[in-house]
């Protein structure tokens, strides 16, 4: 009879102490999942702000197609005035017709050309410059576009261990479930009466 008590006492604490240990786990788990909740929220709101942030971004990209055909259009007309130039220096006559070309004519056009490959030059500074700012900002993009798909990944990680957490969860509160309702310790408390009764 003192063994059946003993062993009843024993599963009983036993139990007491699995049960306590679940339901501490579950807390626990809970506080891990709120955790995740919160670190998952403040990602999303970070996440909103890099959008944010990516506003006007196909702007500055047709901005930049934009520069760059006027780079190419500035490029070509420099070009062929500068190749105008060099013609005018180094012929004295026209290689189509033969003609003599004047001195004065020659000095007056090596001028203009001169004068437009200068400003073209400027131009071309100046839209260096402005090709520069662009592809910073588009840079800029770039990185915040990095920074959204790196929290799209920690906020995937966060909701896989949540998951995780709460199906671990259900799974203890069934085996707390299943501690309570089992019936071993009627069987054993209905042991010792009729070991007492006999």
């Amino acid at each position: 009879i003192e063994m059946q008590e003993k062993y009843i006492e024993d599963s009983k604490n036993n139990r007491d102490t699995i049960l306590a240990e679940k339901t501490k786990q579950i807390d626990e788990n809970n506080d891990e999942i709120q955790l995740n909740n919160h670190k998952e929220t403040e990602l999303q709101e970070s996440t909103n702000t890099f959008l944010e942030a990516m506003n006007g971004e196909d702007v500055v990209i047709s901005k930049r197609d934009k520069l760059k055909d006027v780079q190419f259009s500035l490029k070509d007309k420099h070009n062929r005035e500068s190749t105008l130039i060099t013609f005018f220096e180094e012929n004295d006559e026209c290689p189509t017709c033969e003609q003599l070309i004047s001195f004065n004519f020659k000095e007056k056009k090596i001028k203009q050309n001169q004068a437009s490959v200068n400003e073209l030059d400027k131009g071309l500074h100046k839209l260096s410059d402005e090709m520069l700012k662009v592809d910073t900002k588009i840079k800029e993009y770039k990185t915040i576009a990095k920074h959204i798909r790196d929290n799209e990944v920690l906020i995937a990680q966060s909701n896989t261990s949540i998951l995780e957490l709460e199906k671990f969860n259900v799974k203890l509160q069934t085996e707390i479930k299943q501690y309570k309702t089992d019936s071993k310790e009627e069987t054993d408390t209905d042991k010792l009466k009729d070991l007492e009764e006999n």
